[in-house]
């Protein structure tokens, strides 16, 4: 928002459309409020913070008027935790988050309209969505010019209506306005992806809204949370379609003895910002898969001395390239040869002679498959982080950093931290599941916004969480998390009856090679830490 309003000034008189200029005062009055809002409702009593020692050893206690949190970090001498330091960067990443359009035209606008309409935004924001809302379409085409949304979610009938679109004028109206906006949303560049939520369910209906380019049509009665697991799954998919429209370091591996044809395939894909790998000699074949590690397998069906239908076996046989795309390129398009494509655990064929359109639109489409389904098998969906199989691989990985650069006499810290949420199943007994999922998502996008690109944040089931930071010294990581705790703890959740808590949690850091140089021994050793500090008030305790 404050971006927003700094936007409006700075580009004073906006170049904006007539409609679009008229509502600009107003919108920057409304961000005003809202600003002052959050302001208000984030200010916080300063903590008292003191310093003592014990044993030997640099105790610091952080007093936060509610519980008592202890945090034991070996230290030279005293030092103060400051109680106004955060991560740079923690507030202001908050506005890099999705941003939701709700758009719920209501002629006569009533409470539980409104009630409604919150219920989605609130549901929103636990699922990490800034959501905005409009129950007006000439509102939203406003606010869509000055702000452009990530995703829109168009109500089709208004929150309380069970009339088809062809009972009532007004209604009717209604219902055609949003499709207008649908389809205007869906050809803007870029296009923002749209669903709409409705309680009619004819197939006439959704079959306009597929026309229109609709990503989602979701039918009420449905919870606000399901709504939003929705949002957020067509928001990965419009991330990850962005990403490999825009990117180069998609690399493609092509397999061809005809020099002619690769040079052809060079010409035709290189435009689109597709890295290609070409190799018209298949005897180097693996060496080259393994150097180049490409994103997609173009092969030949027939090459001499070997074929690319051994070729796709031999990747299907090893478990590291189970799941790589393959496509063959191929003259031979007859019954019994397509069979033995596909028996190869070949994905898709193209014939010969080459057709750039459709060669060009099969490669995305398998590659966006591709990223969605390793998506799906490397993260939490629930909390949008890593999931354990992926930040176990990527600590194997930094372990061989580290020891490579142990070997070489540049030793490397590596910090592996283990998070657990304090009384976390009173949450679920008390409050539900529901509400414990969204105390989860919430702790996810924290710790996501909280550290560095190159860390790993994963979750590895029910409420434990780790966080991998190479390069990183302990005691680093220690005053990163307890910065992380304490913004955790100012969070408010409120349960479907209304009713107000806070959590916690606790956590243990161990360290690259001190504590352990392999990864069951780093845990172990930050389990160890994270037990102490369970017992030790539920707060960070380093191993």
């Amino acid at each position: 928002m404050a971006k927003e309003a700094e936007s409006l000034l700075q580009q004073w008189p906006p170049r904006l459309s007539e409609e679009a200029l008229a509502a600009a005062p107003k919108r920057l009055q409304e961000l005003v409020i809202r600003l002052r809002e959050e302001i208000t409702q984030k200010s916080i009593p300063a903590e008292d913070v003191k310093s003592h020692n014990g044993g030997g050893t640099n105790f610091t206690e952080l007093q936060d008027g509610s519980n008592g949190v202890v945090t034991k970090e070996r230290r030279g001498g005293n030092q103060e935790l400051s109680k106004t330091s955060t991560y740079p960067g923690l507030e202001s990443r908050q506005s890099d988050l999705p941003h939701l359009l709700i758009v719920a035209p209501s002629g006569q606008r009533s409470d539980r309209d409104e009630q409604a309409v919150q219920q989605l935004v609130h549901a929103a924001q636990e699922w990490g969505l800034q959501a905005h809302w409009s129950f007006d379409i000439a509102a939203a085409r406003q606010e869509i010019a000055i702000n452009p949304p990530h995703v829109a979610l168009l109500d089709l009938s208004g929150p309380d209506s069970t009339l088809a679109p062809n009972q009532g004028g007004r209604e009717s109206h209604s219902v055609q306005e949003t499709l207008n906006l649908l389809s205007e949303l869906t050809r803007q560049h870029p296009p923002v992806p749209v669903l709409v939520f409705t309680a009619q369910g004819d197939v006439q209906l959704r079959l306009e809204v597929a026309k229109l380019g609709g990503k989602g049509f979701l039918q009420k009665p449905m919870p606000p949370g399901q709504v939003m697991e929705a949002v957020q799954q067509v928001v990965q998919r419009s991330v990850m379609s962005t990403k490999l429209s825009s990117s180069n370091q998609v690399k493609v591996m092509v397999v061809d003895d005809d020099p002619s044809l690769l040079a052809a395939m060079r010409s035709v894909l290189s435009p689109w910002g597709l890295s290609l790998i070409t190799l018209s000699d298949p005897s180097r074949f693996w060496d080259t898969l393994l150097s180049t590690v490409p994103d997609l397998l173009i092969l030949d069906v027939q090459m001499p001395e070997i074929d690319g239908i051994s070729l796709c076996q031999v990747v299907r046989n090893d478990p590291r390239w189970s799941s790589l795309p393959v496509l063959f390129l191929t003259a031979h398009t007859a019954p019994d040869v397509v069979h033995q494509v596909f028996a190869a655990g070949a994905d898709d064929y193209v014939s010969k002679p080459i057709v750039g359109p459709e060669l060009v639109t099969r490669i995305f489409n398998r590659l966006e498959r591709s990223l969605l389904m390793r998506s799906m098998a490397e993260t939490d969906f629930l909390t949008g982080v890593a999931n354990r199989r992926k930040s176990a691989q990527e600590l194997n990985r930094f372990l061989q950093l580290a020891h490579a650069a142990q070997a070489s006499g540049q030793t490397q810290p590596l910090c592996f931290a283990l998070l657990d949420l304090d009384r976390f199943k009173d949450v679920n007994d008390k409050y539900g599941h529901a509400t414990g999922d969204a105390v989860l998502r919430r702790l996810g996008k924290l710790l996501s916004a909280s550290f560095r690109s190159e860390d790993v944040v994963a979750r590895w089931g029910g409420e434990e969480f780790v966080v991998i930071m190479y390069g990183m010294s302990k005691l680093d990581a220690s005053k990163r998390l307890m910065e992380v705790r304490q913004s955790f703890h100012d969070m408010e959740f409120v349960s479907d009856d209304n009713c107000k808590f806070h959590v916690t949690f606790s956590a243990g850091v161990a360290q690259y090679p001190d504590d352990g140089d392999d990864g069951r021994s780093l845990y172990l050793a930050a389990d160890a830490a994270l037990y102490q500090a369970k017992f030790a008030s539920r707060t960070l305790a380093p191993r």
